[in-house]
């Protein structure tokens, strides 16, 4: 899968407007020293609009395979009111891939979700609710219908804390669990 980039998308409260903050910028010459593989071959890429992405080789000789996101201070979204963290994902190989996105703060509080991205080399948003009304309905459904509209797909909710310590944001895994064959 390709990670073109990572995006905290927060809403104001008309919830019309988006505001996008890029957490990783992937246009450099170099890949950025916050991210880091893990079993996995890394190395930037053109895109078809002319910038640049991360591609990730995901290996199926390992359990778990993907990147690490981790910031050398943690990220503070704490100040953000209703928001959600977006990534661009493409994937360019021969077989669909079930990736897990963990989200962990510096107290080891962590909360994971997943999505089945299809074979296709147009990058497609995926995205995690972090702060909003959502993150406060017990509904009963593994994941809730986002309380607005954003274009992408609503990453589903699998396991970890309802609520993170968003002031103190220590990495971000995007990775695969145990799979047949390798992934682009």
């Amino acid at each position: 899968a390709g990670l073109s980039s990572i995006e905290n998308t927060e809403t104001n409260s008309d919830q019309r407007d988006l505001a996008i903050i890029n957490l990783v910028d992937f246009s450099g010459n170099r890949i950025p020293d916050v991210v880091s593989a893990n079993s996995a071959g890394l190395r930037l890429v053109s895109t078809p609009a002319g910038g640049k992405a991360l591609e990730v080789a995901i290996r199926s000789k390992s359990k778990f395979s993907g990147v690490l996101i981790q910031p050398t201070e943690p990220w503070n979204w704490s100040e953000q009111s209703d928001f959600s963290l977006a990534f661009d994902i493409a994937n360019k190989g021969d077989h669909s891939v079930h990736l897990f996105f963990k989200l962990a703060d510096k107290h080891g509080q962590e909360q994971i979700r997943a999505a089945s991205i299809p074979i296709g080399a147009n990058p497609q948003t995926y995205f995690m609710v972090l702060h909003g009304k959502e993150m406060e309905i017990e509904s009963g459904l593994r994941s809730n219908p986002p309380a607005r509209d954003i274009k992408g797909s609503n990453l589903i909710w699998m396991r970890g804390a309802n609520r993170v310590d968003l002031s103190q944001i220590a990495k971000i895994e995007i990775y695969t669990d145990t799979i047949l064959h390798d992934r682009e």
